[in-house]
């Protein structure tokens, strides 16, 4: 059972006022506590302020930031990894917009040949649907062994450009350019498609289309496989899709993808708003970049990447604000005890390790609540992909390793001012 967390209900105002009180909880309140015990304090009394059982709600409270700070640096990473894996699965639609029109069908061949002189064009492809609504199909489906079930296909078409364009991974059959000169009517499928009806790739190539598939098209012969694609959420699997090829002579050429070299899109784009109002005065010209389409079809993803990353630098700020404000009073509390400890031949180390030692605790304790806090909340919302990656070990350490590190630069500052002043004159100030 997965675990719908919806994003935006973290940014709503419902939200808002729990959070205002977590941060008074955890920073605010503590600091002002902390700071008037420590006012009414000698300097070896501070020390107790953090060891006596009475006060150890002051370790709780702080232990209490750290979880939250390593469960929000664990899931921000783990939101980070999907979103990685929805970039790459999405990497193929780079550099590619995409330029349609209803009432100028039997124009786009003139307006290619325009375009392919553009600077920062290196491939144009036309078809008569968009890449991100293809053709949707319920089909009635035959296994090999003639078992029949229903699934959805989707239906796509280009022509001779259109395998370059999305830099398809052919896994068998022939050549996507050369299909005409072979085959009457042909078709390629992807490797779903093979899965679905359970029939190795290499076997489908001559096999007509109609023996697998209830359709219109009779005559349609499997000339290729070609490996897996995504037009879709990566909450859902990947669909049977089925690749027609069509002739650059046909009248209802209504889509026109073009494939850009990344070195100045804007000025490529440019270029051919230009090239399309010369052609079409009276056509208002429309595009759409299919990489950005792509990546808002999966918003569950970025939604959340973002929202852990605003919450991790929150927290890691509180954190580190709230540490300060303890280490500076207990400093200066201990100024004396310092200064004698020095005199009587203590090790800089040695001071350090004395005043770290409660921090490191606090940190270790935090570590062994959050990172299980982490692992079951990512788990669940992990849960809702059906391609998606796995919460690692690594960033159980890196987690650790990035509230370490900010916790230490944090107080050693003030520590490391306090460690060096020379013992007199810290006996002197006391």
């Amino acid at each position: 059972m997965s675990a719908d967390f919806s994003p935006s209900f973290f940014y709503s105002s419902s939200f808002f006022p729990f959070f205002v009180l977590l941060i008074l909880l955890l920073t605010v309140i503590p600091a002002l506590l902390i700071s008037n015990r420590i006012n009414r304090l000698s300097g070896g009394d501070v020390r107790q302020l953090f060891v006596n059982k009475k006060n150890h709600w002051i370790g709780v409270l702080v232990t209490a930031q750290f979880v939250i700070g390593v469960a929000l640096i664990m899931g921000m990473i783990t939101a980070n990894r999907q979103m990685g894996l929805v970039k790459q699965a999405g990497e193929r639609y780079r550099n590619l917009i995409e330029i349609w029109n209803t009432s100028t069908e039997t124009d786009l061949r003139l307006f290619k040949q325009k375009v392919q002189s553009v600077p920062g064009v290196s491939g144009i492809s036309l078809g008569n649907m968009r890449l991100m609504n293809v053709w949707i199909m319920h089909a009635d489906m035959r296994k090999e062994n003639g078992e029949k079930f229903q699934t959805t296909v989707f239906g796509l078409s280009g022509d001779e450009g259109l395998f370059r364009i999305l830099q398809l991974q052919q896994l068998v059959g022939s050549e996507w350019e050369t299909l005409p000169e072979r085959y009457g009517s042909a078709v390629f499928v992807n490797r779903t498609f093979a899965n679905l009806v359970e029939k190795p790739v290499e076997e489908l190539i001559g096999e007509p289309l109609g023996r697998y598939m209830d359709s219109l098209d009779s005559v349609s012969v499997i000339a290729g496989v070609v490996e897996d694609f995504y037009f879709n959420s990566l909450e859902k699997k990947a669909m049977a899709v089925k690749m027609t090829r069509i002739s650059s002579l046909e009248d209802r050429l209504t889509a026109m993808q073009i494939r850009l070299d990344g070195n100045d899109n804007g000025l490529a784009i440019k270029n051919i708003r230009q090239l399309w109002e010369q052609t079409y005065p009276d056509e208002f010209f429309t595009y759409a970049d299919v990489y950005n389409t792509f990546i808002s079809r999966n918003s569950k993803v970025t939604e959340m990447s973002d929202l852990l990353q605003m919450y991790s630098l929150i927290s890691i700020l509180l954190t580190c604000f709230g540490l300060f404000g303890i280490s500076f009073y207990a400093v200066r509390r201990r100024t004396k005890e310092i200064g004698i400890r020095k005199i009587n031949g203590a090790k800089t180390y040695q001071i350090l390790w004395l005043l770290l030692k409660p921090i490191f605790g606090w940190i270790i304790i935090g570590f062994a609540i959050g990172v299980p806090l982490a692992w079951w909340l990512m788990e669940r919302w992990l849960q809702q992909f059906a391609y998606r990656v796995d919460v690692s070990i690594g960033s159980f350490f890196l987690a650790l390793l990035l509230v370490s590190v900010i916790t230490i630069l944090t107080v050693l500052w003030q520590l490391w001012r306090t460690i060096k002043v020379n013992p007199v004159e810290s006996l002197k100030s006391e």
